[in-house]
């Protein structure tokens, strides 16, 4: 790769233009450039690109705009665009967190095809295909590339998460599992609920980003994605986002009996988060019944709240419980720091790194089976 924001000499011949403000925010970007352009490609400021296409964009067969957040309203960007258009290049927006009005105004601009970033799986090959790529670099089949520059699929784990009645912390429990197992694994934490979802309040992320993965994908702070308010259809977003995460945590409505046995066939294990009493009993034993044995087999109930040691009838009480259906896990009632870090939209974490809540859940993360 080659960087043309002055006068620095170019390659012989250029398939392709990369045109970002910062190019070093979107390093798989650079990583899936190389590997399927080698160094036929540059990268243009958005401040020269409108010059450089303008004058000289002979040999160029698409450009690629990798835009963020920091990015919006910038006028270079519609220069740089119709500069494009005007050379007859493909135009691929790569965008990572851009607002939806921001957004909006971009697509009005009649991009060719829109990315969300991190790429999915041979999106940037797919549409370099589509664009006639192919004519000008060899581009070829995903197989014919050598080892060295595949980019693997995964094969994500999918874990549904269900609250079997309301405020019993089912959408703490994700964000927090998140968190624990974005550190060592590629998560992906999915809202499935499109009416009253919270994930993205918890988080203080964009609540009316697209319901589509992946152009609906946010990056928390590169720890873990989430995609907000998922809907459609849910079998084929699980198998779409399997193929680019380690891991799935799904976020399931309260009440949703339909959802959660869907939700269920394509799960590998399944959380149900319930409090120590009689409606949390009978509400589990109630979605248990429902499932046939296969799905039932890979139910997984947890307790929030669990009685502590001195508590001696609560205690009691959850052994009674547990007679009816297997705890495989209790969680201490973490007091008001959970609902503190929630208001201030930051993980438990980070918010109370020593709370025995936030240490249950480490707990938790690491008895989680997470391959398929």
């Amino acid at each position: 790769m080659t960087s043309i924001a002055s006068l620095a000499p170019r390659p012989a011949f250029l398939a392709a233009c990369t045109i970002s403000r910062d190019l070093s925010r979107f390093d798989q970007l650079v990583t899936e450039m190389e590997a399927e352009l080698g160094d036929q490609w540059a990268d243009l400021s958005l401040a020269t690109a409108a010059g450089f296409l303008s004058s000289s964009s002979s040999g160029l067969r698409f450009v690629v705009f990798a835009l963020d957040a920091a990015d919006e309203g910038n006028p270079a960007i519609t220069e740089a665009m119709e500069a494009a258009r005007s050379a007859g290049l493909r135009i691929m927006l790569v965008c990572d967190g851009i607002g939806p009005m921001a957004l909006q105004q971009i697509l009005r601009l009649r991009p060719d095809d829109v990315l969300a970033y991190p790429l999915p799986h041979g999106a940037l090959r797919e549409a370099a295909l589509r664009g006639g790529a192919v004519d000008a670099t060899g581009l070829g089949p995903a197989d014919d590339l050598p080892p060295a520059a595949r980019r693997p699929q995964r094969d994500g784990v999918a874990i549904p998460i269900i609250g079997v009645a309301g405020g019993v912390g089912a959408t703490t429990l994700a964000i927090g599992l998140a968190y624990e197992l974005g550190q060592r694994h590629r998560v992906c934490l999915i809202d499935l609920d499109p009416r009253s979802g919270s994930v993205a309040a918890y988080l203080n992320l964009n609540n009316t980003a697209p319901a589509a993965f992946p152009q609906g994908l946010q990056n928390w702070r590169n720890r873990f994605h989430v995609l907000v308010a998922a809907d459609g259809n849910l079998s084929r977003l699980i198998a779409s986002a399997r193929a680019e995460f380690d891991l799935l945590l799904l976020d399931l409505p309260t009440g949703d009996a339909g959802l959660a046995a869907a939700a269920m066939a394509e799960a590998d294990i399944a959380l149900t988060v319930m409090e120590p009493d009689a409606r949390s009993v009978r509400s589990a034993l109630r979605l248990s019944r429902d499932l046939d044995p296969a799905a039932r087999a890979r139910l997984r109930h947890v307790v929030n709240r669990a009685p502590g040691v001195i508590d001696i009838t609560g205690r009691a009480r959850l052994r009674r419980f547990s007679n009816a259906l297997t705890i495989a896990a209790s969680l201490p009632d973490g007091g008001r720091a959970v609902a503190a870090a929630a208001e201030r939209a930051i993980p438990l974490a980070e918010a109370a790194p020593r709370n025995g809540f936030r240490r249950s859940l480490q707990s938790l993360a690491d008895s989680l089976p997470l391959r398929r």
